[in-house]
């Protein structure tokens, strides 16, 4: 990657990770000053890339960066040898989902579902595919907010271990099509997808109008 490319890359994730901070640090005045300062130096590496201050970074693109788009999530798609599907069981509401969670800046999609499957169930795996893309408002998510998820197809590298996040799983399980799980909202419509990828070969999903 060009030093140029790798400092503005560098920069915007600091800004995202400052933005996510400070809207999180309501009545918080200390953790808003550091937020603050991250997004300081973040501009100040956008100004190394850039003939604009830091300070016109912050009043102009940083600004126009403003924008609010749709929530990216990530879910990681594993099969075992006899074409079982690992799935865990949410905390939140004790219903089976893959596994899978948001992306963090300066994550690619396949980075964010490889991290999100070692964290909840245990398995380190590595990324192959892009089995489809679903908008949380055409598959029954009932999430608040617009939700654009990239489930990914990956293998394991590695044997199943134990979850970093405890709190959000409460159990995994290799299932197959016909077990009769309860699935959480919007994976009883990924989950038989994910099956009929793998079974009849369909491309990648993606909402159309």
């Amino acid at each position: 990657m060009d030093v140029t490319d790798e400092i503005l890359r560098l920069g915007d994730q600091l800004r995202a990770i400052a933005l996510m901070g400070l809207g999180y640090s309501e009545g918080k005045p200390y953790d808003a000053d550091r937020y603050e300062q991250i997004m300081g130096v973040a501009a100040e590496l956008f100004a190394l890339a850039d003939t604009r201050s830091a300070l016109e970074i912050r009043q102009s693109v940083f600004h126009q960066l403003t924008h609010v788009t749709p929530l990216t999530a990530a879910e990681a798609v594993v099969f075992d040898e006899q074409g079982r599907l690992l799935l865990i069981r949410r905390a939140d509401d004790g219903l089976w989902a893959l596994p899978g969670g948001l992306i963090n800046p300066g994550e690619t999609p396949a980075q964010a579902a490889v991290r999100e499957i070692r964290e909840e169930a245990g398995l380190v795996v590595e990324a192959d595919a892009l089995v489809g893309v679903y908008d949380s408002r055409l598959c029954g998510s009932g999430a608040s907010l617009q939700l654009y998820t990239f489930v990914v197809a990956c293998h394991a590298v590695e044997e199943i271990g134990e979850p970093t996040t405890p709190w959000e799983i409460t159990d995994r399980r290799w299932v197959s099509p016909d077990d009769g799980l309860t699935f959480s909202p919007g994976h009883h419509v990924r989950v038989p997808g994910v099956f009929a990828w793998r079974r009849e070969g369909r491309p990648t999903y993606l909402d159309l109008p």
